[in-house]
């Protein structure tokens, strides 16, 4: 028996990333990743059937940019999963956009 271990770039493994993206990230979501309640965890939760009519423009965006690349990683390159994970994470507070919601609370 054969293992394939996948490589980037390389068109079978990119297929076979495609056809699993939705366990991908059930797998991901199992292992107790975006759990933190951020706008990211909230999109990757509703995913859980893998019904992209219920998202919103927004969370359209956030799956891209924020969740698609971590699959990747999970995918092609898990041993530097965690790291990749926190690096990211850690990024992502910094660039945070709050909220036009909480403004109200204080208008006068």
């Amino acid at each position: 028996m054969t293992i394939m271990i996948p490589v980037e770039g390389d068109a079978e493994s990119e297929w076979q990333f495609e056809t699993a993206e939705a366990g991908i990230l059930e797998e991901i979501c199992e292992a107790g990743y975006f759990d933190d309640g951020r706008p990211e965890d909230e999109v990757a939760y509703l995913l859980d059937d893998w019904d992209f009519d219920k998202l919103t423009k927004e969370h359209r965006q956030l799956y891209e940019e924020r969740i698609y690349p971590l699959m990747r990683v999970w995918f092609f390159e898990r041993d530097r999963f965690d790291e990749e994970y926190a690096r990211r994470r850690a990024e992502w507070v910094h660039n945070f956009h709050a909220d036009d919601r909480q403004l109200d609370l204080f208008a006068g």
